[in-house]
């Protein structure tokens, strides 16, 4: 037996990571804007807010996609959290007969801290995986492609920023996720 042997195996048996994309990369997220109701996303931590599945193609200059690459994103703004894919999953929804938190999306007891996000748009509950439960708020993510090419992450908009107030209510404005390659913008839909 060769003295390389034990040294291949070692190799071989540690996890796969990723590279960083190369500079010339082209990172084409779809959609690059998503326009919501702002009255649903209005408070940080009300326990009520959109929830985004992301997705971004990792591509060289010729358009061949770079699986196993590493891209990086930013959120603007505090009230809106870019989170891994494995940091979620969908959960059922809470029994109105249990008892414990009162998970009533309409009551004034509502207890965001217990209870699982409910995503209005697409009328689904989900939670944190475990690794990431607490006071997880990330404005930092790197994604990891997939053997296509494609990056996934969630991103959580708990709230817009807002400018203040029209004489009115509240005016929001947008929200955007960067990185040095593409920007997402989170918009706010104004009912017009």
């Amino acid at each position: 037996m060769s003295v390389l042997t034990p040294l291949l195996l070692t190799l071989a048996c540690l996890p796969q990571t990723g590279h960083p994309a190369p500079a010339d990369a082209t990172i084409d997220p779809t959609p690059d804007e998503y326009t919501m109701a702002p009255e649903f996303a209005g408070t940080i931590d009300d326990g009520r807010g959109y929830l985004v599945k992301v997705d971004a193609m990792v591509q060289d200059l010729n358009g061949i996609p770079l699986p196993d690459t590493e891209v990086e994103f930013t959120s603007e703004y505090g009230g809106m959290y870019i989170l891994p894919e494995a940091a979620i999953r969908e959960v059922d929804p809470p029994d109105a007969d249990a008892e414990g938190a009162d998970c009533d999306l309409e009551s004034e007891t509502y207890d965001a801290e217990i209870c699982a996000w409910y995503d209005i748009d697409t009328e689904l509950y989900f939670e944190l995986s475990p690794s990431y439960a607490g006071d997880y708020k990330p404005n930092y993510v790197v994604a990891k492609t997939d053997r296509f090419g494609n990056a996934r992450m969630w991103v959580y908009v708990d709230a817009f920023p807002s400018s203040g107030d029209d004489g009115y209510s509240a005016v929001f404005m947008s929200a955007k996720i960067t990185n040095s390659f593409a920007v997402i913008t989170f918009s706010p839909d104004s009912g017009v």
